[in-house]
Parts: C-alpha cells; sequence; structure tokens
C-alpha cells in the first residue's frame, strides 16, 4: 500500500507540473500491477485530464473503465461531474439516477442531482425532493445547505435563502457558495454586504466562473 500511494503521488506530481503524458503512464501501470485498485487508478488518471482541461478524454476515460466496471457508484458519480462540465446534463442526470437506482440514499448524489436541476431546469419541485432528502441525511453538510438556500432563491424566497446561505457560507466559504449568497443578499436589498461577500471571493478565486458571471449580471 505505502509503494502503491507513493506512486499515485509521484503521478500527481508529474500531472501538477504539466507532464499529462507521463501521468497518464503511470496510472495506467500501476492499474496493471494493482488490479484490485483499478477503479481507484481510474478515478485518478481521468482526475489529471479533468484538472487540465481534458473533459472529452476524461469522459472517454470514464466510458472505458465502466465497460470494465459496470454500475461502479463512484465511477458514474464523476463521471456526472464530467458530463455537467460540457454541458451534457441528461447525460449528467443519468448518472446521477444510475448512482440513486443502487443506493437510493447517496446523500452526495441525492444533491448533486437535486442542485443540477435548480441550475439547469424549471423541475422545481423534484429538486426540492432531492435536496429535502440530502438535507435530511447530512442536515450539517454545506454543500446541501447551499442547494437548498439556491433552490429558495429561484423559488423567489430570497430572505429565506440568505439565511441557508449566510450557514453554508460561514461553514464554507467558497466562491460559488459567494456567488449565490452575494446574489440572494443583493435581491433582499442588501448590495453593500453581497458586494463585500463577492469582493472576498474574488481575492481568493479571481478566475472563478461561477463568481464572475454572477458579478457581471
Amino acid at each position: 500500500q505505502q509503494v502503491l500511494d507513493a506512486s499515485m503521488r509521484r503521478a500527481a506530481m508529474l500531472a501538477r507540473t504539466g507532464r499529462l503524458p507521463d501521468a497518464r503512464v503511470t496510472a495506467q501501470q500501476l492499474r496493471e500491477q494493482y488490479p484490485q485498485m483499478a477503479t481507484r487508478l481510474y478515478l485518478l488518471e481521468a482526475q489529471f485530464l479533468s484538472d487540465a482541461g481534458e473533459l472529452d478524454d476524461a469522459l472517454r476515460l470514464f466510458s472505458e473503465a465502466l465497460n470494465h466496471y459496470d454500475g461502479d457508484i463512484e465511477l458514474l458519480y464523476a463521471r456526472s461531474l464530467v458530463n455537467e462540465r460540457l454541458n451534457r446534463i441528461s447525460e449528467a442526470e443519468a448518472d446521477l439516477r444510475a448512482v440513486l437506482a443502487i443506493e437510493p440514499t447517496d446523500a452526495r448524489s441525492l444533491n448533486a442531482l437535486g442542485f443540477m436541476l435548480v441550475v439547469h431546469s424549471n423541475r422545481l419541485d423534484e429538486a426540492e425532493r432531492l435536496i429535502s432528502q440530502a438535507l435530511a441525511l447530512t442536515p450539517q453538510e454545506p454543500a446541501v445547505i447551499d442547494s437548498m438556500g439556491w433552490l429558495r432563491f429561484r423559488q423567489g424566497r430570497p430572505n429565506e435563502a440568505v439565511s441557508l446561505l449566510a450557514k453554508a457560507y460561514d461553514a464554507f466559504p467558497d466562491p460559488e457558495v459567494a456567488a449565490h449568497f452575494g446574489e440572494a443578499l443583493w435581491a433582499t436589498g442588501d448590495h453593500a454586504r453581497a458586494e463585500a461577500v463577492w469582493g472576498r471571493a474574488l481575492q481568493a478565486a479571481p478566475d472563478h466562473p461561477v463568481l464572475r458571471e454572477t458579478m457581471k449580471r
């Protein structure tokens, strides 16, 4: 296990320093050496590709992996994220529904699917059912609280959104949470506080696309 962990760290270092082909070869060699760890190593290689913006290649790799490990929850969940980044929303939704067919109480997938419906559709009643389930399973999880807050905002309930998003932001001041929190504050007329939240987030993540798009709007 120590040898494997060291090799995975070396592969990650290669990817971080721009040597993506070498990092991929290392991950592939490790899959051959440690077949019992193959799904974890597929996820690692796909992460290298996603981080480098090679999303089409990451998608192809996930499809290859799922041919070998059909119904693997981690692979399906990770592929859904790549599909969403590629704006393949129906494919991302199908991956998450496949996870939930296998594991109906997977809070992470309930939340991800609910949030996806909030952002990319008008199916807000269905989104509420999914996010409520996730919240019941993980009541302190900031990502789920953020999803519920953004749902309330989309439902035209900005004051409720602000209280939920403030809680999510305090626990996890991520740029996307900050974007949501700031927009809800703005909608309630608290422009100064919204700008302060966005300004702090911008210092930490000046190129974050959701934050940039929200502020521009």
